[in-house]
């Protein structure tokens, strides 16, 4: 049977082939590239990966600090890790850079390097410590080195990395007098930032000990050439106090940036903060009001005005639209509320009043998601889908499954495919863009109990105790971090199952996401959507089914 790596070599995927997920793996890594070497930073690390251009730039950092990068509210320090290991810089044709956020319980900094490629997972036994054959390229911030199917990896120490992003923080964030390091003409480099009565009284000093002295210009020609050695001392004191003027303007501004920065985070917060609070009242209210209302019942009698409790509101609302709530849902769930899911999200808006002080997103969204969403399907759905799988005249079925998170809705399909198929090649591409979610997928924990009778035909005994999923199951699924916004080099697919993917992807491409849905699936076949959510597409049309929300390529 053919590798991942010559299944599918253009993508980012997770290495999950036999040998590999097989052996004892404690240590999980982001791979990537800088200068042409392969290099590794520990996933538990890696909060986030992205592709970013918008950074502001603070005067006097350090070469390797490109700026600073507002992430939802969050102000972080980023580093070009190739300029920190003095290596050449790729250039990116569309101008985006390959980020990678890397955080601690202390700190959290971005780091961009040249391409990221896949995590890696490896026995930490394994890995090597450094050696000074990597001294060109500051083996202060190298952990140790592995080499993973004939690649040597040089693992990176990301506290180290953190800690030199965190200097450059407080360097930026310092009082105006000592912001910025100052340059006096003919000084040189200050070790030290310096305010302006520093550098003035320096320019004194220098200035005083370029005079002439008394008895030497008294034997001079004339006082005219004291006069204009004179003039010439005043004019580079004028000259180097302007010059440190323009710096201390310039760092006023870099100052003024930061306030700025820092007040948009702290009222962030704030709001936070308050929405935590105002859901806390709404539901210390809420409870107040049923057991007043279970009061009421047992006595049945009304309340001083006459009127009975229960119709009594216990918090005022106002009604929020629409708009107001896709942007809160957006903002603090990623949800996007697109033709999708509008219907659905009007008729819930509908049931109740919501107010925006009161309006807690995660709880409108938790009838929402598809059932058995983040756990394997029972035997009724491994049946149902396998009704709507294409009867097998290929010799390779393809399936793709959107947005497959922990691997559970993946490794369902593959049991229905492979009850479907029992001698054709399967391939699954799951893609997802959680990084750890993926990551952990290939090796995700299995309870015998909670799975249904027909996945047990698919289990083995694992070395450390425990089950597995068979060599043919484990290698049929290609996991891949991947953002399916992106270009996506797949072939045409017997079956495409995007339950609420739909939902999460922006609205600039939308259209593109489902355009490429429809064009990658073959004539006749299905794609699986959301349960609360519809799809518009002139070549689909809608199939009945009573567990799944299908459309059929026509």
């Amino acid at each position: 049977m053919e590798t991942i790596s010559e299944a599918y070599s253009d993508g980012q995927l997770i290495d999950n082939s036999l040998d590999n997920r097989r052996d004892f793996v404690d240590f999980r890594m982001v791979t990537f590239s800088l200068g042409g070497k392969e290099y590794g930073i520990d996933i538990m690390y890696v909060k986030e990966i992205s592709r970013v251009n918008e950074f502001t730039y603070i005067p006097n950092s350090a070469k390797f600090v490109r700026g600073v990068y507002n992430l939802r509210g969050e102000i972080i320090s980023v580093m070009d890790l190739r300029s920190l290991f003095c290596l050449t810089p790729k250039v990116s044709k569309d101008g985006l850079e390959d980020l990678l956020v890397l955080n601690s319980e202390e700190s959290m900094v971005g780091v961009i390097v040249d391409t990221i490629d896949r995590v890696v997972g490896v026995s930490s036994s394994k890995i090597q410590p450094p050696h000074p054959f990597f001294a060109d390229i500051n083996i202060s911030f190298i952990k140790g080195v592995v080499e993973v199917d004939g690649r040597l990896y040089v693992i990176l120490d990301v506290e180290r990395i953190l800690s030199t992003g965190n200097i450059e923080n407080e360097e930026a964030s310092e009082t105006k007098e000592s912001s910025f390091a100052n340059i006096i003409p003919g000084m040189g480099y200050a070790k030290k930032p310096i305010s302006i009565a520093e550098a003035n009284a320096i320019v004194q000093s220098k200035v005083g000990q370029s005079q002439p002295k008394k008895e030497d210009t008294t034997q001079a020609q004339g006082t005219t050439k004291a006069a204009s050695e004179n003039k010439i001392s005043h004019d580079a004191l004028k000259h180097s106090v302007e010059y440190v003027s323009a710096q201390q303007s310039q760092a006023d501004e870099v100052i003024n940036l930061m306030r700025a920065e820092a007040k948009l985070k702290k009222e962030t917060q704030e709001f936070l903060a308050k929405h935590e609070e105002n859901k806390k009242a709404s539901k210390v209210a809420s409870e107040n009001n049923e057991v007043k209302e279970d009061k009421k019942l047992e006595s049945d009698k009304p309340d001083v005005g006459g009127t009975p409790f229960s119709l009594k509101p216990a918090v005022s609302f106002s009604a929020l639209s629409v708009s107001d709530a896709a942007k809160m849902l957006n903002q603090f769930n990623g949800f996007v509320v697109s033709k999708s899911n509008q219907k659905w999200v009007e008729n819930k808006l509908s049931q109740k009043s919501y107010s925006a002080s009161t309006f807690d997103p995660a709880a409108f969204l938790s009838d929402f998601y598809s059932n058995a969403t983040g756990e394997f399907w029972s035997e009724v759905l491994i049946d149902e889908i396998a009704k709507f799988l294409p009867e097998d005249n290929n010799a390779t079925v393809y399936a793709l499954d959107a947005g497959c998170g922990e691997g559970y809705e993946s490794y369902s399909l593959a049991v229905a495919m492979m009850e479907k198929y029992d001698n054709l090649l399967i391939r699954i591409w799951a893609q997802d863009t959680d990084l750890l979610a993926v990551s952990m997928a290939p090796t995700l924990d299995l309870d015998e109990l909670q799975l249904a009778s027909k996945f047990k035909a698919y289990l083995e005994e694992a070395p450390g105790g425990g089950k597995r999923f068979i060599k043919r199951v484990a290698d049929c699924i290609l996991f891949e971090y991947h953002d399916l916004t992106n270009e996506n080099v797949l072939p045409e697919m017997d079956i495409i199952v995007a339950r609420d993917f739909l939902s999460f992807v922006s609205a600039s491409s939308y259209e593109a996401v489902i355009n490429d849905f429809v064009g990658r699936l073959k004539s006749g076949c299905h794609i699986v959507i959301g349960d609360n959510e519809e799809i518009f597409h002139p070549d689909l049309e809608k199939v009945k089914s009573s567990l799944f929300n299908l459309y059929k390529k026509k």
